[in-house]
């Protein structure tokens, strides 16, 4: 939903599906967890310009 002087409306939007998974037999899966919160995290909020601090 997007507010407009209008009122409330429904946005049409490009979408994509994004599968965040991880190998556990080379990840521990602990760090794989906070790796993959951050990134959808960055993804759902635009922030794109932001450091992952790796």
């Amino acid at each position: 939903m997007i507010e407009t002087e209008e009122g409330t409306v429904i946005g049409v939007r490009d979408m994509t599906y994004l599968t965040l998974s991880y190998d556990h037999r080379l990840v521990d899966g602990a760090d794989a967890a906070r790796y993959l919160t951050a990134v959808k995290a960055i993804l759902e909020a635009g922030e794109f310009e932001v450091e992952l601090g790796l």
